[in-house]
């Protein structure tokens, strides 16, 4: 509640008649610095320290500003090269280090030591940043990255095939508790998009081929399916689902987009079905392989298996985290624009709900591939893979 101009002009009057009977004037004796207690307030102003006297005003300056005597000089000189003596230093290093004792005025001794420590602050930086541009994964990690790739790429509930799909993989990467990971997760997103463009080229030229050559059983999306599980170092059967992904790629292809924005077109009629809703996403996947049937052939009619199962009994980590975040790809990817990108939270009940109901409808209706296998078998080379 704001004082009234009688109150505060009472105040006034009260606070000169004190200061006029008051022999001493408060100085920085009457309060100590260590005391937690807040200075008194103005009663004027309620937000306002009383004008004291600033304590640190009388306090002597961190350094003197006076030379050195010649004796001072000499014993810095005596001991600088007793010093020098005990490490190991260039010429140049030693003959700047003896100016700097010699230099009798402290100030001017100064400045050439904040250059010193500025210099060797940009070098380590520079050595940090050159060290984070000439990283390399090693053998094991570069083995796994394949594989996790091909797991996405491969997998019938896979949201996108753009976008953030390299941040995802990194997710799904830290959640398998995948050894030697870098800490920046920006520079193992830039060693991702070289394997993920190759592995995408290759599904897409597999794809391509099919459409031009005249053995009918090669036009057939069973044996276009086979085909590109065994260019990418494959075990295991596909699902329905999966045939229903590459019959939407073939489906884009047959539309001639240009080779730089062939997968975002693909991503973009895959964002128009999942507009439509969940059960809407499958249907559109259904009636568009229904399409690839009608002009490529049955996969019915010739001796490919299919499997339903969603993973393998005894799946191991990564195959579990790459069917969990698949869905979970976006169109967009913000992670490339800052270098600190926000984390998945894995837990949200909201997104669950939301990823369970769209993205996950490919999965649900088709199911995914099983390789058969257990955590340590399936891998048939280096860069074999069980697909999901």
């Amino acid at each position: 509640m704001s004082l009234t101009v009688i109150e505060r002009m009472r105040l006034r009057k009260e606070r000169e008649r004190d200061s006029q009977s008051c022999l001493t004037t408060p100085g920085p004796d009457n309060y100590s610095i260590r005391s937690s207690s807040p200075p008194p307030m103005d009663p004027l102003d309620q937000h306002k320290p009383l004008d004291l006297p600033n304590p640190f005003v009388l306090m002597p300056p961190r350094h003197s500003t006076s030379q050195n005597t010649p004796a001072e000089i000499a014993i810095m000189k005596s001991t600088g090269e007793r010093a020098l003596k005990t490490r190991k230093l260039n010429e140049s290093a030693q003959a700047d280090f003896r100016r700097f004792i010699e230099t009798a005025n402290p100030l001017e001794r100064e400045v050439p030591s904040h250059l010193a420590l500025l210099e060797v602050r940009g070098l380590l930086q520079d050595h940090a940043e050159q060290g984070q541009q000439t990283w390399e994964p090693m053998k094991e990690l570069t083995k796994a990255m394949k594989k996790i790739i091909r797991a996405f790429l491969t997998a019938p509930n896979l949201r996108y095939y753009g976008g953030s799909l390299a941040a995802t993989i990194v997710d799904a990467m830290q959640k398998s508790d995948i050894p030697n990971l870098p800490d920046d997760d920006a520079l193992m997103q830039e060693k991702l998009s070289h394997p993920i463009s190759v592995d995408k080229n290759t599904i897409k030229a597999t794809i391509k081929m099919s459409m031009h050559v005249e053995n009918i059983e090669e036009r057939n999306i069973a044996w276009v399916t086979f085909k590109i599980m065994k260019s990418l170092g494959i075990v295991g059967d596909p699902t329905l689902g999966l045939y229903w992904r590459i019959a939407h790629i073939r489906s884009e292809l047959a539309k001639n987009h240009p080779n730089g924005t062939f997968w975002d077109e693909v991503d973009k009629t895959l964002d128009d079905y999942h507009k439509e809703g969940a059960a809407e996403f499958v249907l559109c996947l259904k009636e568009n392989f229904k399409d690839d049937i009608a002009k490529y052939g049955d996969p019915a009619k010739i001796d490919y298996k299919l499997t339903a199962k969603a993973l393998p009994d005894k799946a191991p980590k990564w195959m579990w985290s790459a069917h969990e975040l698949a869905p979970k790809v976006r169109r967009v990817d913000a992670a490339f624009k800052s270098r600190k990108r926000k984390r998945i939270h894995y837990n949200n009940p909201e997104e669950e709900e939301e990823e369970n109901s769209g993205g996950n409808a490919g999965s649900n209706e088709g199911g995914s591939v099983n390789s058969g296998g257990g955590e340590g078998e399936g891998e048939n080379d280096s860069d074999g893979v069980l697909l999901l």
